[in-house]
């Protein structure tokens, strides 16, 4: 089921290749806010590319700073004269797309970006952005949840973007990313 995802996201390299390692640097621990503005803080500072996965999306404080975030980045890239490739994946966004939805992989247009929270498109002129969803019944959730950034740094976070309470995250560095 994420083959298609992978495939509509690009892959880097065949993943039964991978063989790496990497460390843990930062162990971040509070509610879902905490996490997300840890993640937007590293996500303003990417040079090249971010890729952004989560479940759930949802009307929230963490989607306010992630909307922030990218206005952010995108007016420090266009200050540096460079463009930046950001790719956001979800799941889901409603309890109706999970009764309704039979779609498997869509790619949000850039006019409905608003929609789901994000900037409009038309300030995001040094970013590249992507938006996927992926949700197939009958077990069409995609619950991985990562942030890599510049194929350096990857956070794994347990939080959606979403109000939800109580998580962690933490910061990964090395040949791992």
């Amino acid at each position: 089921m994420f083959d298609e995802t992978l495939a509509a996201i690009g892959t880097v390299g065949r993943v039964g290749q991978i063989q790496a390692t990497g460390c843990v640097t930062e162990l971040v621990i509070g509610n879902g806010l905490v996490t997300t503005r840890y993640l937007t803080d590293l996500l303003t500072q990417a040079r090249d590319e971010v890729l952004f996965s989560t479940c759930f999306w949802a009307p929230s404080l963490s989607l306010f700073n992630l909307h922030d975030a990218l206005v952010t980045l995108n007016n420090r890239a266009r200050q540096d004269g460079r463009r930046v490739a950001v790719r956001i994946l979800f799941s889901s966004y409603s309890f109706a797309q999970k009764f309704l939805s039979f779609k498997g992989v869509r790619k949000w247009k850039s006019d409905t970006w608003e929609k789901l929270g994000l900037p409009n498109a038309s300030i995001l002129d040094s970013l590249d952005l992507t938006v996927l969803s992926r949700f197939k019944k009958p077990f069409g959730v995609m619950h991985a949840k990562f942030v890599i950034i510049d194929r350096e740094v990857v956070v794994l976070p347990s939080s959606n973007i979403s109000c939800i309470s109580l998580h962690d995250s933490s910061d990964k560095r090395g040949e791992l990313v």
